[in-house]
This record gives C-alpha cells, structure tokens and sequence, in this order.
C-alpha cells in the first residue's frame, strides 16, 4: 500500500499541479466510507480500492476543486505521457478521457459536475479501457465514498480561505479582492 500512496502522489502532483508531491507518510487515513479507504495529505482526499482484476482505482479531489481518477497496476510499466481512456458508466456511451501515464499509474481528469458526480454514485458499473485492456470496477459504495470526499475536499477549501462561504465576502481566496 506505502508504494502506491507513493506512486498516487506522485500522479496527484502531475495532474493536479500541485507544488510538491506527498510522500505515503503524508497521507492520513480518514476512514472507510462504503467500502472505500478515505485520505488525504492535506492539499487532496483521495477514495481508494483495491481490486481483483490486479488494478487499484482512486478517486482524487483537491482543495483547489480539481479532481482525478487513477488507475494503478503493478505489473505495468507505462513510458511517461499523454494517453486517452474511454469510460462508460453503466451501459452508457463510452466518453474518452484525455490523461497521462506514467509507470504504473493512469491520471485521467475529471469534471466535477453534478451530472458527473451522480453519474458515479449512481452507477452500478464502472467500465475503462486503457490502451488494449479493458477493466471493470463495481461501484458499490461510491456515493458514500464521493460524499466523503467531498466533505473533506471542502475541509481544505475552507482550511485554505477562512473567508469561503461568508455572505457579502470575496469569492477570490484573496480577501481584499475587489478593494
């Protein structure tokens, strides 16, 4: 598990922009909400499980309200670069995702949209071909997983501006913004 929160900081850092990668020590356990092992490090909160198909699949969300979902499997060794997934839900019409490799690791940004957001929480199936591969992921649990995350990424939100969600305050996390 230590490799992979490497592995996965490393990622987060990459897609994320981030200013420095966490290392595993970094990451605190949360908790498991459906079935799901929730962390963070203090910049994302991450939803991870493992699964039988050899792969790990995470979700990321960032105190900057970006979001990612990895794919990991240790017997990959991916040259760094841009790659696409195609992602369905369900049996829904597959969706390419435009993301980046590396190693282990597949980085595929996500939208935080609500139809995206209930998409997943709703969905029963989750289905990413990579490259030549195609896994599926159940998705039990995700809805408590997705909620969970969200309540923490917004823990960081608001660590990071305490004047977020003030009545009459700057939306900018500049609180002299328009002065």
């Amino acid at each position: 598990m230590t490799n992979r929160f490497v592995t996965l900081a490393a990622a987060a850092a990459f897609c994320l922009s981030l200013s420095s990668p966490a290392l595993a020590a970094d990451y605190v356990p949360l908790g498991n909400a459906g079935g799901w092992n929730i962390s963070s490090d203090g910049s994302v909160c991450a939803g991870s499980q493992d699964f039988t198909n050899d792969t790990a699949l995470t979700f990321i969300i960032s105190a900057k309200g970006k979001a990612v979902i990895f794919i990991q499997n240790n017997a990959w060794n991916i040259p760094k670069g841009d790659y696409s997934a195609l992602v369905s839900v369900d049996r829904g019409n597959p969706t390419v995702f435009a993301g980046m490799a590396e190693g282990k690791v597949v980085a595929l940004p996500w939208q935080l949209r609500a139809d995206q957001v209930t998409m997943m929480s709703s969905g029963k199936l989750l289905k990413i071909t990579v490259g030549t591969q195609a896994y599926s992921y159940m998705l039990d649990g995700s809805a408590a997983m997705l909620a969970a995350l969200g309540r923490c990424a917004g823990s960081l939100m608001n660590a990071a501006n305490p004047f977020a969600g003030v009545a009459g305050m700057p939306s900018s996390s500049n609180p002299f913004a328009g002065n």
